[in-house]
């Protein structure tokens, strides 16, 4: 059985969670002085203040601020806590919810066989090529250049290969994207968590926040969608009989038109999650420029 993105996603996982942490231990080493430094500043020219009567705040407001500085900072500089359980919530919270969304363990049956889910997205991504890698892999055996049937299967087998690489390789770069981007959100996490002591940079939080909510939502999205759509194609690979008496433009037919629907899908799938998300992370996933 065709085996491509479940071992990839695996060492993908694996070298993510090594990166994020590593990233993120690095950020901490560099942005403690300098956090350190400017708060004590920060703190003494305000205490100054309070006491000659510049600042007109009462004494909880002024405890109020410290305690939510302290908090912050305990989890920004805390890479014992920020790696443990800020950094496995981002990494694992959108894989745990597309399971969930997808049928996790459930022994779903698209088809002639059932269909391992345990690594939800990947499994169904391998299952879908490896379906319309064997029907072009059986095009190609069958075909032939001295006869009009056998230039026919050589046709069908490169557009139904085409169509394979287009459907799967879009869906699987979609995650693959997505979960990059995660592990590395995970690694600044310290700097932006960090942007929230000051009113100035708060905004940087924000908009980290968004740009996780986004790229959380399309692997989640992701496993809603193309769970149903990539079934499809795989039932329709299996039913596509090489035998002589099928029509092949049947066949070339309906598997690139599946592969468009598909696509398309993936357009408004990736817009969807960028409009409940936030926003921020569209031209990345794009490549577009700034209009």
């Amino acid at each position: 059985m065709f085996r491509l993105f479940t071992p990839l996603f695996a060492e993908l996982d694996r070298i993510s969670t090594a990166f994020a942490q590593d990233v993120s231990s690095r950020v901490i080493v560099a942005i403690t002085p300098v956090l350190a430094a400017g708060l004590t500043v920060w703190f003494i020219a305000w205490g100054i203040l309070v006491m000659r009567g510049a600042v007109d705040q009462p004494v909880r407001e002024f405890l109020g601020k410290v305690i939510r500085t302290a908090l912050i900072v305990s989890v920004a500089l805390g890479a014992g806590l920020y790696q443990r359980d800020v950094v496995e919530v981002i990494r694992t919270v959108p894989d745990d919810l597309a399971a969930a969304v997808a049928g996790g363990e459930a022994n779903v049956r698209f088809g002639a066989g059932p269909l391992d889910t345990g690594s939800t997205q990947a499994a169904l991504i391998d299952r879908a090529a490896g379906q319309g890698l064997l029907k072009a892999e059986d095009a190609f055996e069958k075909g032939g250049l001295m006869t009009q049937q056998g230039i026919a299967f050589y046709t069908f087998g490169v557009l139904m290969l085409l169509a394979t690489v287009v459907m799967v390789g879009v869906g699987g770069a979609l995650i693959l994207v997505a979960k990059v981007m995660l592990a590395l959100l995970a690694g600044l996490g310290p700097l932006f968590i960090a942007a929230l002591l000051f009113d100035a940079t708060r905004r940087f939080f924000d908009r980290w926040i968004a740009m996780i909510a986004t790229y959380a939502l399309v692997v989640v999205l992701f496993a809603a969608v193309f769970t149903f759509m990539l079934a499809i194609f795989a039932n329709y690979m299996s039913g596509v009989a090489l035998d002589g008496n099928m029509n092949v433009a049947y066949g070339i037919g309906g598997a690139l038109i599946l592969t468009v629907v598909s696509v398309a899908i993936l357009k408004e799938l990736h817009h969807l999650a960028v409009g409940l998300g936030g926003g921020y992370a569209h031209r990345i996933l794009l490549l577009e420029r700034s209009r």
